[in-house]
């Protein structure tokens, strides 16, 4: 029989999952611990108070690609890069970019198989609020965590499902609609064993367009919570190595590599404060914070989900000081201006923006 269009077809191949990134609830007592009594411990450790008297991410827009977000959390709500084109909940695509309702965000889960997509971006999970307060909360006078580019806006786009899984196919719809909406940077705080050649490629075209990709290393083993060197077990898209790709493993209060970290000399760039790191978290609806929370829109969490937008923040914060900058210089500022130790990441250092900004 003749298959319509077979000879647009460049590959096919199955639309695997992916996962965010949390740790092994078996997690030593070095991740689970008592909060720190500095709840902006990480802020400090990479230079953000300096930074911030030269730039605090004017001017630039990150899509936080996740769970959601509670798009009515008070560090939030003024954060989030309106769609003016469409007016919310009237069902109609008004601006007809074929996305419905699409004012805050998009909700993409099951949106490839033709069973989702939806302009309902509040996160039952809680993960993405949590990713996206780290990079750029409102800083409020009465707000107990400042954020690394406070001036940024936000693209808040869903594609997990309840069981904290979502599919690459989804995703990818999410990094395309993220660039028609002139996002700089993309926040990845998921990932799984199975390569995809359609996203790498999705990825790969990304520096071209203007766009940074920031990917979390992984949390290692799911029962010991012990990090895998990426070289010998990889884990995607962190383990892509893209030259437009940022994989951020995870440090501790003392400095150190955290013990549930991914890494690898060749496929690690950077280490960033990933252990007890206190963000926004949402006000109502499903989801429960499973580690501390100081006040009720608050919650410490760790893994390299929270290092991830720590490194997604800072080149937020970069761009918005060198605005004609490439996406390739933005990297190597980043890179370069890191603060040197023993870690196992190309680098060799951990995340400092005070440095970076000087080195671009």
């Amino acid at each position: 029989f003749i298959e319509p269009n077979r000879e647009d077809i460049d590959f096919v191949e199955h639309d695997f999952k992916v996962s965010i990134r949390v740790p092994s609830s078996n997690e030593t007592v070095e991740s689970y611990a008592r909060p720190p009594a500095d709840i902006d411990w990480g802020q400090v450790d990479v230079g953000a108070y300096e930074a911030w008297k030269i730039a605090q991410g004017e001017g630039i827009t990150v899509a936080v690609i996740d769970s959601g977000v509670d798009p009515y959390h008070p560090q939030l709500i003024d954060r989030i890069a309106i769609n003016t084109g469409e007016i919310p909940d009237d069902g109609i695509d008004n601006d007809n970019n074929g996305f419905i309702d699409d004012y805050l965000g998009f909700d993409f889960h099951k949106y490839s198989i033709g069973k989702g997509g939806s302009g309902n971006i509040r996160d039952p999970l809680g993960h993405g609020t949590h990713v996206a307060g780290i990079i750029l909360a409102e800083h409020t006078p009465d707000g107990l965590m400042k954020c690394i580019a406070p001036k940024a806006k936000l693209i808040p786009l869903n594609f997990m499902g309840p069981d904290e899984t979502g599919y690459i196919g989804d995703a990818i719809f999410a990094i395309e609609y993220a660039v028609r909406r002139g996002a700089r940077v993309i926040n990845a705080s998921w990932g799984g064993p199975s390569c995809s050649l359609a996203l790498r490629q999705k990825i790969a075209a990304l520096e071209s367009l203007g766009v940074l990709f920031v990917a979390a290393a992984g949390n290692g083993d799911p029962y010991t919570g012990i990090g895998y060197n990426l070289d010998f077990r990889a884990d995607y898209p962190a383990a892509f190595g893209l030259p437009g790709q940022l994989t951020v493993g995870a440090t501790n209060i003392y400095g150190r590599m955290t013990g549930f970290s991914n890494y690898s000399y060749n496929l690690v760039h950077l280490m960033a404060p990933g252990w007890q790191i206190m963000s926004t978290f949402p006000t109502g609806g499903k989801a429960r914070c499973s580690g501390y929370s100081p006040a009720p829109g608050y919650c410490y969490m760790s893994g390299t989900s929270m290092a991830t937008p720590f490194v997604a923040g800072a080149a937020a914060l970069l761009w918005s000081y060198r605005p004609q900058a490439t996406v390739s210089e933005i990297r190597t500022a980043i890179m370069k201006g890191v603060t040197p130790g023993e870690y196992q990441a190309v680098s060799r250092g951990r995340l400092n923006i005070r440095r970076a900004l000087e080195e671009i």
